[in-house]
């Protein structure tokens, strides 16, 4: 078993384990009594750049989920209790998501779909990245469109015991969370995504391995199967597996 979910309306504690080690993340969705949280400085985007736009709700279920993260990581280390409204969370010029004032204590990830939003925390020093997708009925061709001959070859083994949807979709979404773990552990530069190789661990189930260069980690994905969507979650490692 590599995860857990706790089963809320609209909150959920995600729990997946990657190498004996459990990460908590939380998958929200918000409704607007949720922008009472925001601090002045993320109501001030609501107001000015967010409440009319499609993913307005997507971007707000992401906030309140980064928001319960670092609640309970700064817990975890001792520091704190810090109110919602006392975190502000923020995207560099890249994208990529931090806690305001905190990024010398902690690493966020962030991913939203459907309303949802969903993220993890851990201490500063390290890269994480998550992804979440809907599994939707996609064709087999789109495997060639980001991955490999070899990583195909793997991953499409998996179809035996899953469907193709559902392959696809855990690809797609250990792809992005590796994506987003090296962003998150460099910053982000301008190296070619087609280089990044992402193959799953066959001593392991719903277990994958990434690699790009120098650079390599772990991860794991787990299904909702009430949502129908898939949480991937991508951790820097050093160690080595066997494919």
């Amino acid at each position: 078993m590599s995860g857990s979910v706790r089963n809320l309306p609209s909150y959920r504690a995600i729990t997946i384990t990657i190498k004996e080690m459990s990460y908590t993340g939380y998958l929200v969705r918000a409704s607007k009594c949720a922008i009472a949280t925001l601090s002045e400085a993320e109501k001030r985007q609501w107001d000015n750049e967010k409440q009319n736009r499609r993913f307005c709700f997507d971007w707000l279920s992401g906030r309140i989920a980064a928001k319960q993260a670092v609640q309970i990581l700064l817990g975890e280390l001792n520091i704190g209790p810090l109110l919602p409204t006392q975190i502000t969370i923020e995207n560099d010029e890249s994208g990529i998501p931090f806690a305001s004032s905190l990024q010398a204590l902690c690493t966020i990830t962030i991913s939203h779909s459907e309303t949802w939003g969903l993220a993890f925390g851990i201490p500063y020093g390290s890269g994480i990245g998550c992804d979440l997708e809907r599994i939707r009925p996609r064709r087999s061709e789109l495997f060639a469109y980001f991955l490999s001959p070899p990583e195909i070859a793997l991953w499409s083994r998996l179809v035996d015991d899953h469907s193709v949807d559902s392959v696809l979709t855990a690809a797609w979404a250990a792809k992005e969370a590796a994506f987003k773990c090296l962003c998150s552990h460099v910053g982000y530069s301008d190296f070619d995504v087609s280089n990044l190789k992402v193959f799953p661990i066959w001593s392991q189930d719903k277990h994958f391995r990434f690699q790009l260069g120098n650079m390599s980690g772990t991860g794991s994905w787990i299904e909702i199967d009430d949502l129908e969507m898939i949480i991937s979650l991508a951790i820097m490692s050093t160690q080595d597996y066997t494919l």
